[in-house]
């Protein structure tokens, strides 16, 4: 079995890209929701 570093490499990227993805389409909007829904909360219990 050979070690080819471009595979490596390129994956790399491809996972760096993935992540950023996520964090910028996924867990903003989801953190924000969660946010309004606790500051929502706190309005109607206090």
């Amino acid at each position: 079995m050979r070690f080819d570093w471009w595979t490596l490499g390129l994956q790399t990227v491809n996972f760096a890209v993935l992540v950023w993805l996520l964090h910028r389409l996924l867990y903003r909007p989801v953190l924000r929701m969660i946010d309004a829904r606790r500051a929502e909360m706190e309005k109607q219990y206090a």
